[in-house]
């Protein structure tokens, strides 16, 4: 027996409201020119109102008065004045078994409405079929097939029929994914699968919780490691076709696979397990790309950080030698014009103020800095090429 649905749930399906929207009220519960032509043919007023309440419960819910015995004053209140009769009759109708069973039949028979049969659950499992492309959600499902029931004219079964019919297609749609799935697996492609269950020797320690593992702080090592992580799950050769399988069944079996420890993995019926774990390392796989691709963008940035560094050192570094340069050139040119303005010796009033040698030094500081160009950002990578050629590589081809 399913028990799809909460007792709160069963009663959302059931119950008529009290305070229902006036829109609701309206739609469901005002009488039509033929509905009056049919109420008119019963004699009394207990019968009348019994005969239109009926019939507007059955539109509106789908189920008989034998099924929904609660119904709200208001309801009841509005049909009569429709009537214009009073509410009070409905108490003289209510618990008569037979005469509500004599009308059904009418009901039926004037209305076209039909009983649930073997056909119309094969419609029903076929329009299921359609749902479960949106989702698998038993209230989702429930709700769309009493919907189409009444649409049809069929009388609802009790609401647990409905429960059995949609567990039953749930059970048939799972085991139709499941087959989608494993029908792309090789018997060695399994095996592998099973293998990552399996617990290294007397550890409690699978190639699965390895899988799982955290891997610590960022660094080359730990980037290796994940590329390693993602080498075991490659070595299955996954090449399945998920096309036809709904999004929201494939992030059910993510989950599942993310949820069970291996030894409750081990428990699954074979072609589950099997799918269930597929779907979830394809998906841990781009996990550990991602996470890969997130170690390497932090060693970048902070590779660029140590080379912004570098320059504005090495530009600070320059500014020092072009003020310096700068220095003695004004004082090597103050020298000049003092000495031929004063129609000295040019070469010993240069000596008095600056050395040959401080002088010559400071040429060979000035030859430099005009030479010098500033190192791209680019030119400073090099020299961390042997650093980042430990793992791009392999890296890149991962992608």
């Amino acid at each position: 027996m399913f028990n799809l649905l909460s007792p709160q749930e069963r009663n959302e399906a059931i119950l008529i409201c009290e305070d229902m929207p006036i829109e609701e009220l309206r739609k469901f519960y005002t009488l039509s020119k033929y509905d009056f032509s049919n109420i008119e043919k019963y004699k009394t007023n207990p019968n009348r109102l019994g005969f239109a309440i009926q019939l507007c419960v059955l539109r509106h819910k789908g189920w008989t008065l034998s099924y929904i015995q609660n119904i709200p004053i208001s309801i009841v209140e509005y049909i009569a004045q429709q009537l214009n009769m009073s509410p009070n009759h409905y108490e003289h109708y209510h618990n008569r078994k037979n005469t509500i069973f004599d009308h059904f039949k009418d009901i039926k028979l004037i209305y076209d409405y039909k009983e649930l049969n073997e056909e119309n659950i094969g419609n029903l499992i076929a329009f299921l079929e359609s749902l479960f492309k949106k989702s698998d959600n038993s209230y989702f499902l429930i709700s769309g097939c009493l919907e189409r029931l009444k649409s049809f004219r069929i009388v609802l079964p009790v609401i647990y029929r409905i429960e059995e019919i949609v567990g039953e297609a749930k059970v048939s749609n799972e085991s139709k994914v499941i087959d989608m799935i494993t029908e792309f697996l090789t018997d060695d492609q399994k095996k592998k699968i099973d293998f990552l269950l399996e617990l290294y020797g007397e550890s409690n320690f699978s190639s699965l919780a390895w899988l799982r593992d955290d891997i610590g702080k960022p660094s080359n090592d730990t980037l290796l490691e994940v590329i390693k992580r993602i080498d075991k799950i490659d070595d299955i050769k996954f090449k399945l076709d998920l096309s036809g399988i709904p999004s929201y069944k494939i992030e059910q079996f993510i989950r599942l696979g993310k949820r069970y420890e291996p030894f409750s993995l081990r428990r699954f019926e074979d072609k589950k397990r099997h799918a269930i774990m597929s779907i979830y390392l394809m998906d841990l796989k781009q996990c550990l790309i991602d996470k890969a691709i997130t170690i390497h963008d932090l060693k970048m940035n902070g590779i660029f950080g140590k080379i912004k560094n570098n320059q504005a050192e090495l530009v600070k570094k320059q500014r020092k030698y072009i003020k310096e340069a700068i220095n003695d050139y004004v004082v090597f040119g103050n020298t000049v014009i003092e000495a031929n303005d004063s129609k000295k010796d040019i070469g010993k009033t240069i000596e008095n103020k600056i050395t040959w040698e401080k002088f010559k030094k400071s040429v060979q500081e000035a030859e430099k800095l005009s030479n010098k160009t500033k190192k791209s950002t680019l030119d400073m990578l090099n020299s961390y090429y042997g650093e980042l050629r430990k793992y791009t590589p392999i890296l890149l081809k991962k992608l």
